[in-house]
């Protein structure tokens, strides 16, 4: 009796001390999915406990978009983009992904600075003359990220891009989020954190 009763005790506390653990990341293991925890356990959970579901877009190379909030998917983006969102007919989200990582020496400051050269080369202007709104490291569902803001003219008129990009060991993601204007809003900082919030890497 003595030991069952230790056995339910080891149990209980396992079972709290479990649940007290910070969830820092997701992964799929022969098809089923697990949670990643901050002291290096990790358990199997239904889709329904976690964060996302079997109806994510798939972008490329595993990467997945789960868009519970009802953004328009448009149809054929232009290349290079793989998929496009419209968010509100003033505010849209793409993403570029890329078969390079930090296996081929990619690092995400250097795709920053990919991004502020094509903007500048999409505005005409030097890169010195893109105004940079912030540059800050961020960390979502277990995995590391650095946002670049920055605003471009583009056809005449003004838009206000985050770019939110995510560097694997073999798969670049740069998941962007842009709207008309020159000033980085509330709104665009809430939809930017939606949009992070629903990346899956597969």
């Amino acid at each position: 009796m003595r030991v069952l009763a230790l056995k339910i005790f080891f149990s209980v506390v396992a079972s709290n001390l479990l649940m007290a653990q910070e969830i820092i990341g997701t992964a799929i293991i022969n098809g089923e999915r697990i949670q990643i925890f901050d002291n290096k356990t990790w358990k199997f959970t239904n889709n329904s406990e976690g964060s996302f579901n079997e109806d994510c877009d798939v972008i490329k190379y595993q990467v997945h978009f789960c868009n519970s909030f009802g953004w328009n998917k448009v149809e054929n983006p232009v290349a290079p983009i793989n998929a496009q969102y419209d968010v509100d007919g003033r505010t849209y989200s793409m993403f570029i992904v890329e078969p390079m990582g930090t296996a081929d020496g990619v690092s995400r400051e250097v795709m920053a600075g990919v991004a502020l050269d094509y903007a500048a080369a999409a505005a005409d202007v030097d890169v010195s003359e893109i105004p940079q709104h912030f540059v800050r490291e961020g960390r979502v569902n277990g995995y590391d990220y650095l946002s670049v803001s920055y605003s471009a003219g583009v056809s005449g008129m003004e838009f206000t891009f985050i770019n939110n990009i995510f560097v694997m060991e073999t798969v670049t993601v740069q998941a962007a989020i842009y709207t008309i204007g020159t000033a980085v809003s509330d709104s665009l900082e809430e939809n930017n954190t939606k949009l992070v919030k629903a990346i899956d890497f597969r």
